[in-house]
């Protein structure tokens, strides 16, 4: 089915799209690949994992996960669908894909850090919500605080965290040294760095990742 040659892009307002790598880089290197509103933008794009589920978080701690085969792949044409209902003000931060990994983590412009089981995102019948639906909460913020990154993982592995300012963290994923937590609690304040926050969390390939 060529899973691999396809990439999903998230717009900040809530919109998803899932383009062949062919209707992005085969055509001529200017043109549009996603006609955007105004007030949107692109946040984020990562390639297709078959098989794998999407998850989408915002700015205010919510997080939906759905089945990725709920975006169909469109052209270069096509608006994208919706692929998160938002609350007022609030903005879609990034999403990721979730295939073998048990948790989720959340990390906050603050610095608050913890690990979700994944299965606390899944409908009470234990069933992944669909695409377009409200996110559930996936952290708990203090005022004047925002989720900053979430991605998924597994206990094992090794992140690195790019910040605002430029610097780069690692962060390994140790049982006991990252809190399990509810959807609900806030974690702990792991990252401390003032006047600076981790924008960004990159698994490096290895040669034995799932």
């Amino acid at each position: 089915e060529g899973e691999e040659d396809r990439m999903f892009l998230l717009t900040q307002n809530g919109v998803v799209k899932r383009m062949s790598y062919e209707d992005i880089f085969y055509k001529s290197q200017n043109h549009l690949i996603i006609p955007l509103s105004e007030d949107d933008r692109v946040v984020t794009a990562f390639a297709d994992d078959h098989p794998s589920v999407l998850a989408v978080y915002t700015k205010k701690g919510d997080l939906l996960m759905f089945d990725r085969s709920q975006v169909r792949v469109t052209g270069d044409k096509a608006k994208g669908v919706e692929a998160i209902d938002l609350d007022e003000g609030d903005k879609v931060r990034g999403g990721f894909l979730i295939n073998s990994e048990e948790y989720v983590l959340t990390i906050t412009e603050k610095g608050y850090t913890k690990l979700v089981r994944k299965e606390e995102f899944y409908t009470k019948e234990g069933k992944l919500k669909k695409r377009g639906q409200k996110g559930l909460m996936a952290v708990k913020l203090s005022k004047d605080d925002a989720l900053s990154v979430s991605t998924s993982v597994n206990f094992g592995d090794t992140l690195l965290l790019s910040t605002e300012k430029g610097r780069i963290l690692k962060l390994k994923i140790d049982e006991g040294k990252i809190p399990v937590a509810k959807r609900t609690a806030m974690g702990e304040q792991l990252i401390k760095i003032e006047g600076d926050k981790v924008i960004k969390a990159t698994k490096p390939k290895t040669g034995n990742s799932q």
